[in-house]
């Protein structure tokens, strides 16, 4: 009985930190994730609550180390003045998340075949500056 209850205490903590995240004002966040000039793409995440973007500038660092052209950068978003629109998704907390493409690349010669990128539970939006 004993080890059952350690093992629910970090589950029961980690469960209350939670709703604590939920009701603390940490305010939110944006970060973007810019591929250019490599790739004709920019990943941005809006209105995100929490205490850290981590995951995301991680999976960043791991596409500038793949690509070296990379570049994260919290507190900013994508420049969509030459972008065709983006697939978005959104999170049950409200953030969103946007894969941006843009003009200019053979990559992306009109709309269609960027908003071909989107995958299933990603919507097609127009740039909003």
């Amino acid at each position: 009985m004993m080890r059952k209850i350690l093992f629910l205490l970090p589950i029961l903590g980690i469960l209350a930190c939670g709703d604590l995240l939920d009701q603390a004002p940490l305010g939110t966040k944006q970060a973007r994730c810019d591929l250019r000039p490599e790739r004709p793409q920019c990943t941005d995440i809006r209105n995100f609550k929490g205490p850290s973007l981590i995951t995301f500038q991680g999976v960043c660092a791991t596409l500038e180390a793949t690509t070296k052209s990379a570049s994260y950068e919290e507190g900013a978003v994508c420049d969509l003045s030459d972008a065709w629109g983006g697939c978005q998704s959104s999170n049950i907390d409200g953030h969103r998340q946007t894969n941006w493409y843009y003009k200019g690349d053979d990559k992306y010669p009109d709309e269609a075949a960027a908003k071909a990128e989107c995958e299933s539970g990603q919507t097609w939006v127009a740039p909003e500056n």
